[in-house]
């Protein structure tokens, strides 16, 4: 690591890192950092996937640059910023089940948050016991479509699957709409950099992430 900070100096080659929760990758981050890629030849990047926890204590130390998170902690060192908004659909592979919420076969509970689930206790409460929980909807969908399931899914990743009549919304349950957020250390030596990270995350909103494409 020391070799690698000495060949990063001597080419001012400025080192970034970002981290996000498993979803905000499955949603977000995966196609921002490809803009990032291309159109920051001077960057080094890492990019990791922690958890919440992880992801406060690591800008508190300022061994993370930007983090990308849901439910943002509330740290007076931080700056908080809104980057997206997109909507949490109900949708199922069975096609019988959509006017039937209360019978939904096969639910599986995502974490997309903790202003996500509280509201999941109140306005869903009639739905079945999961039969999966996961932190990632990369898996959620996977299993949906190899072996049936339901889930709270993003918008732009359900709209391909709808159209192609693989996917259908379940329109008796509400749509859940979420807003994901960038942190950062207000003191962080890379602010420079660091503002032209977030502008390209803001910028024109990533398109939806390639999880699967329907056959």
């Amino acid at each position: 690591m020391a070799k690698q900070d000495v060949a990063l100096a001597s080419e001012q080659v400025a080192q970034i890192s970002i981290a996000g929760t498993p979803n905000t990758w499955d949603v977000y981050i995966h196609d921002a950092i490809s803009k990032i890629y291309l159109s920051q030849p001077h960057v080094s990047l890492i990019a990791e996937i922690l958890s919440r926890e992880q992801l406060t204590r690591q800008l508190l130390e300022r061994t993370l640059d930007v983090a990308i998170l849901f439910d943002p902690p509330k740290v007076e060192e931080l700056k908080i910023e809104s980057l997206h908004m997109f909507n949490l659909v109900p949708v199922t592979t069975f096609k019988n089940e959509i006017n039937r919420p209360s019978n939904v076969k096969r639910y599986i509970m995502i974490d997309w948050g903790m202003s996500f689930i509280n509201w999941h206790a109140k306005e869903v409460a009639g739905i079945s016991i999961p039969a999966v929980r996961t932190s990632t909807a990369r898996i959620a969908l996977d299993l949906m479509l190899q072996c049936g399931g339901s889930a709270y899914l993003p918008d732009m990743l359900v709209k391909p699957f709808i159209e192609q009549g693989t996917l259908f919304e379940i329109k008796e349950l509400p749509v859940f709409e979420r807003e994901l957020f960038s942190a950062f250390h207000k003191d962080n030596e890379n602010e420079e950099r660091i503002i032209e990270i977030k502008n390209l995350l803001r910028k024109d909103d990533p398109e939806a992430p390639a999880i699967m494409t329907p056959q």
